[in-house]
């Protein structure tokens, strides 16, 4: 009964803090999928996405030839990209978020906005 109640309370534990990422189902990332799919689906691809650092180097032009035009507002030397929205608590929402130092991609990393 112990053991049970440690496994649910550590299970509480990562969903708090995590977020819902925890339980992502992952797939290849393959960029016509990545376009053809809503941008609430794409959290499928990120795992594989930022664990490949495809996108490490690219320049603006080659990351918007990758993935298409974002669907979110642009900000200097950053493209973001709206991955999730919903989850745990409904309120959730993850952008692919991508960071240039001298016009290519320095930083890409998934962040929870909600």
């Amino acid at each position: 009964m112990i053991k049970w109640l440690i496994f649910f309370i550590t299970t509480a534990i990562t969903v708090v803090c995590m977020g819902d990422r925890v339980w992502w189902p992952e797939r290849k990332f393959d960029p016509e999928a990545w376009k053809r799919t809503e941008s609430n689906g794409r959290y499928v691809y990120a795992t594989d996405l930022l664990d490949s650092r495809v996108l490490i180097g690219k320049s603006e032009d080659e990351v918007i030839a990758l993935l298409g035009e974002s669907d979110l507002p642009r900000y200097a030397a950053t493209i973001q990209y709206l991955i999730r929205h919903g989850g745990v608590g409904l309120r959730r929402i993850y952008i692919l978020d991508l960071r240039f130092t001298n016009g290519k991609v320095s930083r890409a990393f998934v962040r929870d906005v909600g």
